[in-house]
């Protein structure tokens, strides 16, 4: 006795999926049945229960059928053709079918009486289970079709089985052996392979574009290597023994490091900005990016998405289920969960070795976007993580931290000396009228220069290119150089104002979740923070540009005139953030003779278009200030210069060194314009001209450059980085400003002077919380 599936061996194809068609074509309503088994199917590839209803319920149009009979009949004379030729040769009486499908629709197709069918009830539901009785096994021979169950080979033994595929019989020795073999291999080698392959891609999203020269690096360094393969090693298990599944554990995965990999690219294409931990948080600001910038999507995207879906199916089909019970499953998954806080406790944001792998040597080692591109993407990405946990840097001592204040005391503002202030931080603005090499058709900084001739002004050392503008605001707002989450009450200069009576509001004409703002200024002390949601789009649909936005600070201002308080104002501005149009209007050239193409030439002049009516609106903001009789600071700087395309392009366009390779590039790279203006009521009050040059800082000493100036103290902090910024003005990741002269931070010598300050600015921002008075 011969055993064949029914499924090509005996019909060509599918005989259920056939008449399904058969009968909808006669009946439209039956459409809904394949909606409903569609969808099942689909859940079943994460959900057993869907996946045994889906087999239960794939039958149930059944029930929809009126005279069933006729209707097989029919489709038997238009489908005879289906029937197996090489099946009808090589039959013989006795032989054995095994059909997985309803015995009412199979049983005219066969000759013989001698088969295995489902049963289903009125509602077309399956009820019985396919069984093949023991003696069949101690023939001599057996065909079976691959399609058959694993479990119907477990009862042929070591018997010798012709597979039936394509009209071909071919024996296979001892099938069950091998096909367990080979089965068992892939299973044990997919538990590496799988993250291996994720690995691998997740490399390819590490860089804008694939760039083999620093991907190379990667395979070179071992344990750079496990860095990035072991959490997806782990994150893979987890997964795997949680859902019993590794289809799913592949799938959803994989999706995963797709969806963070293409959002990196995106992020670097057009802001040079690596895709951290907490920008998982910023999901308005990401909505609002996908509205202005066309995500990216490379072609080998595309390739790796059909390739993870086949893979789906694949492993679906051969893997269905793990064979683990479920208590040692559990204390699997149990156990590789606390592997895994333990590696990324002290693996995976371990500061040391983050350090100690990636290769500077293919990049610029300053260019703090490169130094993630070094070491993959998932570790670094793990490693941003570590802002969301206080971690003290080296060494650090609250004592002495305490100890260090403890020579300052908290200093109140003389009420006779109470000047409002107006703070503005304006978005990628720089003054490029100082370079040689650009020429401009017009002074569009005429305004800019003007106010300065007038004011106390000099030059930030920021730390962040292109973008990182919350860098900078938090820096002059707090005066730190580690930053807590300001997810709840922290010390800041705001919070100052506060407690010297001003009002103290913030303003930003975009989303408020931005950088997490709606939280983190209240959390400084702002009574309030205006921004698009709940200000501005009353005005606008779109981003206010600073001539309207202007126009929201005087109203602020004159609102607390009007309550006779003082009023602190810190506003960050929108105009001329990117990406810069790449198609120029006539006449709008500003800047002369630039070498490139068409487009970064109109990328750059749109650009200069946008300060050109940035310096008008800062013209008319001043002027408005000095005509007032209450006494008005206003402190304006940009937060770093403009990202001007890949690989800086609308530089080199106008000669502008941003090499890194020496300390003219440097600061051509880093370097942004203060302003301190005060109307003649200020300059009465604090008795000061405010005119001058003053020092190059950095952006957490521009409040302790005003208070300096004026003669106000300020709380122990303040007075500390006073005390601090005598010694050293500048903190950078490449360079230390100290007396005067720039030193590499490698060769800088009073090395404690820094750690002393990180130990009393990871205290006043982590330990030393709330209100003080």
């Amino acid at each position: 006795m011969n055993i064949y599936d029914f499924k090509n061996c005996v019909y060509k194809g599918d005989i259920n999926r056939d008449f399904f068609i058969f009968c909808l074509k006669r009946n439209k309503k039956l459409l809904k049945f394949a909606l409903i088994n569609v969808v099942l199917y689909l859940l079943s590839f994460f959900s057993k229960k869907a996946e045994i209803k889906y087999n239960k319920k794939r039958f149930n149009y059944f029930k929809e059928l009126n005279n069933i009979n006729k209707l097989v009949n029919d489709f038997k004379a238009s489908n005879d053709q289906k029937i197996n030729d090489a099946f009808n040769e090589i039959y013989k009486k006795g032989d054995l079918i095994i059909a997985k499908y309803p015995d009412i629709l199979v049983k005219d197709f066969l000759k013989s009486k001698n088969y295995i069918a489902y049963k289903i009830d009125k509602n077309g539901y399956i009820v019985n289970d396919l069984n093949i009785n023991e003696k069949v096994v101690n023939n001599e021979k057996i065909v079976i079709n691959s399609n058959l169950h694993d479990d119907y080979l477990k009862l042929f033994k070591n018997n010798d089985i012709y597979l039936c595929k394509k009209n071909l019989l071919i024996k296979v020795k001892n099938y069950k052996y091998k096909l367990q073999l080979l089965k068992k291999t892939i299973y044990y080698l997919s538990f590496l392979l799988i993250p291996l392959f994720i690995t691998l891609m997740s490399f390819i999203y590490a860089n804008p574009v694939v760039d083999m020269k620093i991907i190379s690096t990667y395979f070179q360094d071992i344990k750079l290597f496990m860095l990035n393969y072991i959490p997806i090693m782990l994150i893979y298990l987890i997964l795997v023994f949680i859902s019993k599944r590794i289809y799913f554990g592949f799938g959803f995965l994989s999706f995963l490091i797709l969806l963070l990999g293409i959002i990196n690219q995106t992020k670097l294409i057009y802001r040079d900005d690596f895709f951290i931990f907490e920008d998982i948080l910023l999901f308005k600001e990401a909505a609002l990016m996908a509205t202005k910038y066309e995500i990216f999507i490379a072609w080998y995207t595309i390739f790796f998405v059909i390739i993870i879906i086949l893979g789906i199916f694949y492993l679906k089909k051969v893997f269905k289920i793990i064979s683990i019970t479920l208590i040692p499953r559990a204390l699997l998954s149990i156990i590789l969960i606390f592997i895994s806080i333990f590696v990324y406790k002290n693996v995976l944001t371990n500061e040391k070795i983050y350090n100690s792998v990636g290769d500077l040597t293919v990049v610029n080692r300053w260019i703090a976007t490169r130094q993630y591109q070094i070491r993959g993407f998932v570790y670094p990405f793990i490693y941003t993580s570590r802002s969301f946990i206080k971690t003290p840097p080296e060494g650090y001592d609250e004592g002495k931290a305490k100890k260090l204040l403890s020579d300052y005391s908290y200093v109140n503002i003389e009420d006779n000396q109470k000047v409002n202030i107006i703070a503005i931080m304006l978005e990628a603005f720089n003054d490029f009228s100082k370079f040689d090499t650009v020429e401009f058709n017009e002074d569009i900084y005429a305004p800019l220069h003007k106010i300065q001739e007038e004011s106390y002004y000099g030059s930030l050392i920021v730390n962040v290119f292109g973008g990182g503008t919350i860098n900078t605001e938090r820096a002059f707002l707090t005066g730190y150089n580690i930053f807590p989450n300001f997810r709840k009450s922290t010390n800041s200069y705001p919070r100052y104002f506060k407690d010297q009576g001003y009002i103290v509001e913030a303003m930003h004409p975009v989303y408020g979740a931005f950088y997490n703002r709606n939280t983190g200024n209240l959390n400084m002390g702002f009574d309030f923070y205006y921004n698009y949601e709940n200000t501005f789009s009353k005005k606008s649909n779109e981003f206010l540009m600073d001539w309207d936005f202007y126009d929201y600070i005087i109203d602020g201002y004159e609102k607390a005139v009007s309550k006779n308080k003082p009023y602190f104002n810190f506003s960050v501005t929108y105009q001329n953030h990117g990406p810069y149009n790449t198609i120029l209007n006539e006449g709008n050239e500003i800047i002369v003779d630039l070498d490139s193409n068409e487009s970064t030439e109109a990328m750059v002049n749109n650009y200069f278009n946008g300060i050109k009516e940035t310096n008008l609106a800062l013209e008319k903001l001043v002027d408005y200030f000095d005509k007032q009789n209450e006494p008005v600071v206003i402190i304006f700087f940009g937060d770093h210069n403009p990202f001007l395309g890949d690989k800086n392009v609308g530089f080199s366009a106008m000669g502008i060194d941003l090499s890194l390779n020496s300390l003219e590039s440097f600061e051509n790279y880093y370097s942004t314009p203060y302003v301190i203006h005060a109307n003649e009521a200020a300059k009465k009050t604090l008795n000061k001209d405010f005119i001058g040059h003053g020092n190059t800082i950095s952006p957490m000493f521009l409040m302790n450059e005003f208070f300096d100036y004026v003669g106000w103290k300020g709380n122990e902090y303040l007075q500390y980085t006073s005390d601090l910024k005598k010694e050293v003005d500048v903190i950078h990741k490449m360079y230390y400003k100290s007396q005067g002269d720039y030193i590499l931070t490698t060769d800088f010598n009073n090395k404690q002077i820094i750690s002393n300050f990180n130990y009393v600015n990871y205290y006043w921002a982590f330990e030393n919380l709330g209100d003080r008075k």
